[in-house]
């Protein structure tokens, strides 16, 4: 990316570069798949599955029972190429069922993290000042409609984060 400083462009034409520098194009896909499965997988089986999350190239769906576990895995091939038509690109390879036994939540931000011992829900994480105002100054550029999707993204990858580091 070759800008000047001072110029004034079409965001469109820097939004994508912006995205991929401060590595949120992935996990803003992601986020919109989550938000939008219904569309992607259909009514029928979105009312029984969700997205979990995507790690490496593998997207996990969590699956409220076993028939329809079974069910899904008969059409996996299909939903992988739905799922990369929605995201633009092949960012799926596979994926994998997980029989989750609850009902999804309302709130694709309410993800939680089981351990042996405890279960430790993402909203309660608390991010240090530093942090939060590293993700703000990070994507003050941005337009505000999609600010404030991005912030939510880089804070939640940020908890989570934080998780992983308070477990290992």
């Amino acid at each position: 990316m070759n800008h000047k400083k001072g110029t004034l462009e079409p965001v469109g034409v820097s939004l994508a570069d912006i995205l991929e520098k401060n590595h949120l194009a992935v996990p803003l896909k992601i986020f919109l798949l989550k938000k939008d499965w219904q569309k992607v997988a259909g009514e029928q089986i979105a009312a029984f599955s969700y997205v979990q999350k995507l790690h490496g190239f593998v997207l996990y769906i969590g699956v409220l029972n076993s028939v329809w576990m079974q069910h899904l895995f008969m059409y996996k091939q299909k939903l992988i190429q739905n799922i990369n038509q929605y995201l633009e690109e092949a960012i799926v390879k596979d994926i994998r069922f997980v029989h989750s036994g609850k009902e999804k939540t309302s709130s694709i931000y309410s993800e939680k993290t089981d351990r042996k011992t405890s279960s430790v829900s993402i909203k309660n994480q608390v991010l240090s000042k530093e942090i939060v105002d590293k993700i703000q100054m990070e994507t003050s550029h941005v337009i505000p409609e999609l600010r404030d999707i991005i912030r939510k993204v880089r804070y939640t990858q940020e908890k989570k984060y934080k998780l992983i580091v308070k477990w290992a």
